[in-house]
């Protein structure tokens, strides 16, 4: 294992004008083109007059339209009373006014907490959006479908809701894919006595139903001898197996290790990964908190994982590869894991993703203080697990770093997508007067796109 010491590249938010360097984006024939702007910043904030607004998902439509999910709150500042919340951008940052009329939509399940997780396009150009609702007296997992234009899909569910309870005493869902049959499924976790969450999967037909012919009528539930369990991300591999990456604790709370899960199809546990289908990994015995938010699987077949590890002082970036048996991949670095201090005190990677070039470009928050002062970062590794000097950001530095204040002590970045010309988009919030979804493009070599996003 290897822990990178924090070399920043620190980027500065406020520019006057474009890079005059900066190439223009090449679309395919079915994207939006991209003109240069004179006045563009790289940087988009959106505030959907509410107090707090912050994104925890993000796509690319094949169109070539950004769309984020999450929550925003509709009462007095930090009241805890959200709502879903979506907004639809034009390649160029713009707001997509053919969406919700004016780019942006927000959704009250039930009278208290409505959050958005996840946000997927279907294969026929719907929107889905998984999360959760506080309804009655506990969370219910909830799924959505819109309609191209943000309408709710009829055809889905009670006029395009979906709520599911699985455990009588609460669930979530946190992470949402389509399998190549069209088919839906969710994942989270489930509460049934009040005090132990356990990781649970849920799959649904086109029309919302819950399809029968998964675990338990539709739903499992997967309790690997923890008092604690949540899956955060999800996958279907390419043979069509599940996979679910999240933590799972051995001290009632104050223990956790990162859990992988494997499942058949059919939703039964996959023996071929790990004898029993379950991989718990304990980085060092330094940490009793180890949690992973992020899973991909690499086009040779190998799962990456990204989230955080406690080395005893403060948190750094975790990056964990593992062969298709559910081992280590020693290749990776020499043991398979990769942990990075981008800062001196705690940082936490969201969101992983794996390049055109086969490079790993990974996103979260760093605290750049004893303090509370959180930036944005990206990080890039090679394929063996070194830092990628090709990322170098605005500040130059080229150590695979690139950190991103943007204008504000509170800057959290949940997810990262590479679009087809191979720049790099991070998405989270930041504050302004209030907290404000926040989107960040950059070049492939880390530095803001000023040429063709954000204008002012």
């Amino acid at each position: 294992m290897k822990r990178h010491l924090p070399l920043l590249a620190i980027s500065a938010v406020i520019f006057a004008g474009c890079l005059p360097d900066t190439k223009l984006k090449v679309s395919t024939d079915n994207e939006q083109q991209t003109p240069a702007c004179d006045n563009c910043t790289g940087i988009v904030k959106t505030d959907i007059s509410i107090n707090f607004e912050q994104i925890e998902s993000m796509i690319q439509q094949a169109d070539g339209k950004l769309v984020v999910a999450g929550r925003g709150e509709v009462g007095t500042l930090y009241d805890n009373n959200y709502d879903m919340t979506l907004a639809r951008y034009n390649t160029d940052g713009t707001l997509d006014t053919s969406f919700s009329d004016d780019g942006t939509l927000t959704l009250a399940i039930g009278d208290g907490h409505d959050w958005a997780e996840a946000v997927i396009q279907q294969a026929d150009g719907k929107l889905v959006i998984a999360g959760f609702s506080y309804l009655g007296e506990y969370y219910k997992m909830v799924v959505v479908r819109f309609n191209a234009n943000g309408s709710l899909d009829a055809s889905f569910g009670n006029a395009g809701i979906v709520t599911l309870d699985i455990g009588s005493r609460g669930d979530r869902a946190y992470a949402l894919i389509q399998q190549t049959d069209g088919k839906l499924v969710v994942a989270g976790t489930s509460n049934d006595n009040g005090s132990d969450d356990d990781m649970a999967l849920a799959r649904f037909n086109s029309d919302g139903t819950l399809d029968t012919s998964f675990g338990n009528n539709g739903t499992v539930i997967t309790n690997t001898g923890s008092s604690y369990e949540h899956a955060y991300a999800l996958i279907q591999q390419a043979d069509g197996k599940l996979v679910i990456a999240g933590d799972s604790d051995s001290d009632n709370g104050n223990n956790y290790d990162i859990t992988l899960i494997r499942y058949m199809s059919d939703g039964t546990l996959d023996v071929s990964f790990d004898s029993d289908g379950i991989v718990k990994t304990d980085i060092d015995d330094n940490s009793n908190n180890e949690h992973a938010y992020s899973l991909i699987q690499q086009v040779n077949g190998k799962l990456v994982v990204a989230g955080k590890n406690h080395n005893g002082s403060h948190f750094d970036f975790a990056v964990l590869r593992y062969n298709s048996d559910g081992s280590l991949d020693s290749t990776f670095d020499d043991d398979g894991i990769v942990t990075t201090a981008v800062s001196s005190y705690d940082n936490m990677a969201n969101s992983v993703i794996q390049q055109a070039d086969g490079k790993l470009a990974v996103t979260g928050e760093v605290n750049m203080s004893s303090g509370y002062k959180y930036d944005f970062a990206l990080v890039r590794y090679n394929a063996d697990g070194s830092l990628d000097t090709t990322l170098v950001g605005d500040a130059g530095t080229g150590n695979g770093i690139v950190i991103n204040d943007l204008g504000s002590d509170v800057n959290f970045s949940r997810a990262v997508l590479q679009q087809a010309d191979g720049k790099l988009l991070v998405a989270g919030n930041s504050v302004v007067a209030t907290y404000e979804f926040s989107l960040v493009r950059y070049n492939l070599d880390g530095t803001l796109d000023t040429q063709t996003f954000g204008p002012q």
